[in-house]
């Protein structure tokens, strides 16, 4: 048997290594302590991989989710109330986050109201000629603006005039108006609304 034999004598007790360079490599299930040694490192390296692959898919399911969380909705509802004789065409979010405005148009006749001022007024002006100012009220959104979720816009109040009824004018603002807008959520998504939908 050689073996290699080392002393470390310095003023503190021996120690003696031996190392047996001939011996036989001890085996588990018919492989070396080599083998296992690298098996084990590799399952290790996959098993951190896999955790890793796991982790990302997590952050992209939690966002996605979170996207959904967060998505507005635009839609419209013509309100008739007979009792006060007035109209209103309401913009409403009924989507759980806040729209933010990117663009919006409205549109009487097939053409887009182009004016100075408000367009809402100008819109209002267009469908109804010779309203008086006090007759009509209105909320006007703008650009870059947030609609947070549930939030109502009375975007037109007309008080209808006596030789009309509610519906007449309800009738009047469906058939001849309609708003094209575009909106995205605070993830960036993009969404169109369109009132004829």
């Amino acid at each position: 048997m050689d073996a290699t034999i080392a002393y470390a004598l310095h003023s503190a007790p021996i120690f003696v290594y031996v190392i047996d360079m001939n011996a036989e490599k001890e085996t588990f299930l018919g492989l070396t302590v080599d083998t296992w040694t690298v098996l084990i490192g590799l399952a290790s390296s996959i098993t951190a991989a896999v955790a890793l692959l796991m982790g990302f898919w997590q952050a992209r399911a939690t966002r996605r989710h979170n996207m959904l969380m967060v998505r507005p909705h635009l839609d419209h509802k013509h309100v008739e109330n007979n009792e006060q004789d007035t109209y209103q065409f309401e913009v409403t979010n009924d989507g759980v986050g806040p729209a933010i405005i990117k663009s919006a148009q409205i549109f009487v006749d097939n053409q887009p109201v182009n004016v100075d001022e408000d367009v809402v007024v100008g819109a209002i002006l267009a469908l109804f000629p010779g309203v008086h100012d006090d007759d009509f009220g209105h909320e006007s959104v703008g650009i870059e603006s947030y609609v947070a979720a549930g939030q109502v816009i009375s975007l037109m109040t007309i008080k209808v005039p006596t030789h009309l009824r509610a519906e007449d004018v309800r009738n009047e603002v469906a058939r001849r108006t309609y708003i094209l807008a575009t909106y995205e959520s605070i993830y960036g998504e993009l969404f169109k609304y369109d009132s004829r939908d």
